[in-house]
């Protein structure tokens, strides 16, 4: 992909005021406010720690969900756990703040270097990829030698400028439209930015991924290999980390009907193999006791295959049901 220098220097400027403006809003929210984030946070750090998959306490006397299945997680510093429930006030009431002798003690917890079992249904079902940035944000504070609260920041501060370069990167591919950046830039897409979470960098990872699929199809496949590159591990990524979006998978597919290119086809149909087997390990290595179960979640997926009817009702209930709609239309801007 050739760029002009021109370019290169609007995007640098962008990336730059982009950055001072979300550093600022950055000071206003309090950690550990966005949705499951310190599971989220927990799971950074087990990747940090070279932890990359969940799994069941040693001593085999974990939580069990409904089904009996046992409740797996990871091993996490007993810091980080402190230094969640030093904020977890925070998430129970909105109009709660930190006093003055609270911030005091959060800024003096440290990393204490040992671990306790903590389990993460919240967190299971995700590429431990994907929490690249804010893994390596918690790991440069601890060679550091920050508090677990500087280590916290350095972490948001990676993951957000990662989400932020990719928007970047997005322009610098094929300029995304107005309606994609309307987008990006609701209040609820900028706070998931500013928080370690998956949210933010997934978003911006769609875009960058589309983005790269028009180029492809604008300029083919045989001419853009890193984009065709870049294509498939966007897929990947966003594939096994956000269900939903499992159709992104024809996206290869649609490149090698136009290049009428094999090779393109069977990475295509590795891509999907791939995905579809972690996501069917996600299935059954999962338990979530949060949600009571009559049935595994296999079990549940078959049934809804073989029942689609069963399975458009129940998405009908749930948009027709008042109190959840609106919950779902003023959390999708920003409460």
């Amino acid at each position: 992909m050739r760029l002009d220098g021109r370019k290169h220097r609007i995007c640098g400027w962008l990336t730059v005021f982009c950055l001072l403006i979300l550093m600022g809003v950055a000071n206003l929210i309090p950690p550990i406010q966005s949705p499951d984030e310190y599971q989220h946070l927990y799971r950074a750090y087990m990747l940090s720690n070279n932890q990359w998959l969940l799994k069941e306490p040693i001593d085999d006397q974990g939580e069990r969900g409904g089904l009996g299945l046992l409740q797996i997680g990871g091993d996490i510093d007993p810091g980080l756990m402190a230094y969640k429930d030093m904020h977890w006030p925070l998430v129970l009431d909105p109009h709660r703040q930190l006093t003055a002798s609270e911030l005091d003690k959060v800024s003096q917890i440290k990393w204490q270097n040992t671990h306790e079992f903590v389990k993460m249904p919240g967190a299971g079902y995700y590429f431990p990829v994907v929490y690249g940035p804010q893994a390596l944000g918690l790991m440069t504070g601890r060679m550091l030698s920050l508090s677990v609260d500087h280590s916290y920041w350095m972490s948001r501060a990676f993951t957000t400028l990662t989400s932020v370069l990719l928007l970047v990167l997005s322009i610098m591919t094929w300029r995304p439209p107005p309606l994609a950046w309307a987008v990006v830039l609701l209040p609820m897409t900028v706070f998931q930015m500013l928080s370690p979470t998956i949210d933010g960098l997934t978003t911006s990872l769609a875009v960058l991924t589309l983005s790269l699929f028009v180029r492809i199809c604008a300029v083919g496949a045989r001419k853009e290999p890193l984009a065709l590159l870049g294509l498939l591990m966007g897929v990947f990524l966003l594939a096994t980390t956000r269900t939903h979006l499992l159709p992104l998978l024809a996206l290869p597919f649609l490149v090698s009907w136009r290049d009428r290119s094999w090779r393109v086809f069977c990475a295509a149909l590795f891509l999907s193999l791939m995905t579809l087997t972690w996501v069917g390990f996600a299935i059954v290595s999962t338990s979530d006791d949060r949600i009571h179960q009559s049935a595994n979640a296999g079990l549940a997926l078959w049934h809804y295959i073989t029942h689609p009817a069963e399975y458009v009702r129940m998405v009908w209930a749930s948009l027709t049901h008042t109190e959840t709609f609106n919950f779902y239309q003023r959390s999708f801007v920003g409460i």
